[in-house]
């Protein structure tokens, strides 16, 4: 018989409020590498643990609702097999299992598939998750003839093998689990897509925002002026919202602006607000999507130099890095360390700026893809003056992986009589810095 709907109004607002308690511990964390592997697992535990627990039962409850069984004659439910451990008879009982895997396997194939496209997403956007689907991820991290639940539960007394996981993609997927399960209680809930919560979460930031615009204006005597129209064509003049939030804050990481041009006094004050606010908000240094997309659009990971939004195939892709890579085992000739002239915690922030105001153009791959394992130099950005068809270098900027991030080399290709004053004025006061550091 079904589960009956008082009942399942309970099942769920037990699953989702455990749900978002879980999320709030995880988001609550420090994002930190532990270099003791003991007390990484430790951190993550109570969170793991929960997250296990909580979309095995998640699971249990969609299998029923769809098998249109309570969850006691789910558990029940017996098929011909081998010996079961804690049986007398040769039956065995599926749903009698921890492994989260098989239990997704047993749901509905559009259920399946509604979990596997929010993964996709999920992961085109936290690139570090490495197994390529829901069902796959599922299965890794219940391990071994699916005891992998019972390994992380122990793990703080015992020392057996753990199979790989990921807790933000762990409480992820138990996430959109239980969203299905509100949807099918409420109807009137959808399930909303890693995509659409990062655009409601960043496009309500900059409305807010403007209105406090509007006001602050309107209070100073300006007119009012409506700018709900050119803001929604802003949004999506780069075909999508998140592809316009990417840009400004690329731009922003770079030259401390939003860059936007041909925009009014109003909207531009509105982004300038809404790029140093969203950065500095809790959530966008918590292990969070809004942090994993602040983070890859500003060009902070080796992934590529942005990120972008594709509608058509619905996942986030990466803005290629715009300078082709390049290491060498030694650092090339006339070298020189340098410092960062203003003391930015953005090393080289300075640059940038210096460079467009010269009339140059600034490429970057911080990438660092080479040999694992060896000191090697990489290149990672270069300065370079374009016109009649040609592009010719002026300075070349070279770091080593994993090295002191304060430790930048500069290779000038000109002499620096040739380079353009703010420039010249930057390289100057570098190798200035750079001295001193050296001393």
């Amino acid at each position: 018989m079904p589960i009956s709907r008082d009942a399942s109004i309970e099942k769920v607002q037990r699953l989702l409020t455990a749900y978002r308690k879980t999320k709030e511990t995880l988001e609550s964390e420090a994002v930190t590498w532990e270099l003791h592997p003991g007390t990484d697992i430790a951190r993550n535990w109570t969170v793991v643990t929960a997250a296990y627990s909580g979309l095995e039962q998640t699971l249990k409850y969609l299998i029923a609702e769809e098998k249109g069984l309570t969850i006691p004659e789910l558990i029940d439910i017996a098929v011909p097999g081998d010996v079961d451990a804690n049986q007398d008879d040769h039956r065995a009982y599926p749903y009698r299992t921890h492994n989260s895997g098989r239990l997704f396997s047993k749901l509905a194939k559009p259920t399946q598939d509604i979990v596997r496209d929010f993964y996709r997403r999920y992961r085109s956007l936290h690139s570090y998750v490495a197994i390529g689907s829901a069902g796959d991820f599922l299965n890794r991290v219940s391990g071994s003839q699916g005891t992998g639940y019972e390994r992380w539960r122990y793990t703080l007394i015992e020392d057996k093998p753990l199979p790989k996981n990921s807790p933000e993609a762990l409480v992820a997927i138990w996430g959109v689990c239980v969203r299905i399960a509100e949807e099918r209680l409420w109807k009137n809930r959808r399930v909303r897509m890693p995509d659409k919560e990062l655009t409601q979460t960043l496009c309500r930031c900059l409305e807010a925002l403007l209105a406090n615009v509007s006001v602050s204006r309107q209070n100073a005597g300006e007119p009012f002026q409506d700018i709900s129209g050119e803001t929604r064509d802003w949004l999506w003049r780069r075909g999508h919202p998140l592809n316009a939030f990417a840009e400004v804050l690329w731009h922003f990481a770079r030259y401390g602006s939003h860059g936007e041009e041909d925009v009014s006094e109003w909207l531009s004050e509105g982004l300038t607000r809404w790029v140093n606010e969203v950065v500095a908000i809790p959530s966008a240094s918590a292990r969070t999507s809004l942090r994993a997309f602040l983070t890859r659009a500003q060009g902070h990971t080796p992934d590529g130099q942005s990120i972008r939004w594709n509608p058509s195939r619905d996942r986030f892709e990466a803005v290629r890095w715009s300078l082709e890579q390049r290491f060498s085992d030694t650092l090339p000739a006339q070298a020189t360390v340098i410092g960062d002239p203003a003391g930015h915690q953005t090393p080289l922030a300075t640059l940038w700026v210096a460079a467009r105001d010269s009339g140059y153009r600034v490429l970057e791959n911080r990438a660092f893809k080479g040999p694992a394992g060896q000191d090697i130099w990489f290149r990672t950005l270069e300065v370079r003056a374009e016109g009649a068809g040609t592009a010719r270098p002026i300075l070349s900027i070279w770091q080593q992986r994993n090295i002191d991030d304060d430790l930048f080399c500069m290779v000038s290709a000109r002499a620096l009589e040739e380079v353009n004053q703010p420039l010249r004025n930057w390289m100057d006061l570098a190798q200035e810095l750079g001295e001193m550091k050296s001393e």
